[in-house]
């Protein structure tokens, strides 16, 4: 209640309270007693008329601090959304650079050393960008059908269970619209290489994490793989092995 507001209702209430006091005489024919109840009556209307525009005005300052509370609340939102988006971009910038431009730097020259290469790139898609217990690479012919190389990533602490896919199933996930297919609960992503003699296949258990906005950068790095596959084939060396859990179709 402003200041002016309640000088206003100091007077009124004085002036309420002394009118039967004053001496206002008869007016036309209308007696003097009749006369004070009409001043009373008329003096609460005014009261009445000062509260319901004082009302009005209190209503009004809601609806503008609303207003500017919400548009506060949007730019908070949109200042959060940018900074959780330049964050994103940052660790995904931060990211490729490491199973890109760090792995190329790392020895190739044994069979070990070509192997890091890929399981680091399979421990980032599945602990990092998956979050799953466990996923693996599966390299396979597409004109046989035969597993050319699979390599599993199973986290600290899970005992994973026999899990086959078969590599029918999986080449047929080429033929699924978008980024990311399914086989029962598990998540596929294939490279982007369909002329690839031997193509790349991610396989990962589906957790409860939402993984839409990275399913991008996972199929970044199967095509990551399927270049390194691709390079350290070519050297007489390569390593090949199957691991227990691969089923040919």
């Amino acid at each position: 209640m402003t200041r002016f507001t309640k000088i206003i209702y100091i007077l009124l209430f004085i002036l309420i309270v002394l009118t039967p006091h004053l001496g206002i005489g008869h007016l036309f024919s209308i007696p003097e007693r009749y006369l004070q109840s009409l001043v009373t009556l008329a003096l609460f209307a005014v009261a009445l008329c000062v509260y319901l525009l004082h009302q009005r005005d209190i209503r009004r300052k809601d609806e503008e601090k609303q207003k500017l509370e919400n548009r506060f609340s949007f730019s908070s939102k949109k200042l959060n959304d940018a900074y959780q988006y330049i964050g994103s971009v940052n660790r995904k910038l931060s990211l490729l650079s490491a199973v890109g431009t760090d792995l190329l730097k790392k020895p190739k020259e044994t069979k070990k050393g070509r192997r890091v290469i890929l399981e680091e790139l399979l421990m980032t898609a599945v602990t990092t960008l998956g979050h799953s217990s466990w996923g693996m690479f599966r390299f396979i012919h597409t004109a046989t059908g035969r597993t050319e190389q699979e390599l599993v990533h199973i986290a600290r602490g899970y005992i994973l269970l026999r899990s086959t896919v078969s590599n029918n199933e999986l080449l047929q996930t080429r033929q699924v619209s978008g980024n990311l297919a399914g086989i029962g609960d598990l998540h596929v992503i294939s490279t982007s290489d369909r002329s690839a003699p031997v193509q790349c296949f991610l396989i990962f258990a589906k957790g409860k994490n939402n993984i839409e906005d990275e399913i991008s950068t996972l199929r970044a790095i199967v095509d990551q793989a399927q270049l390194f596959y691709t390079y350290l084939s070519k050297t007489p060396e390569a390593y090949r092995g199957i691991s227990p859990i691969a089923k040919e179709s």
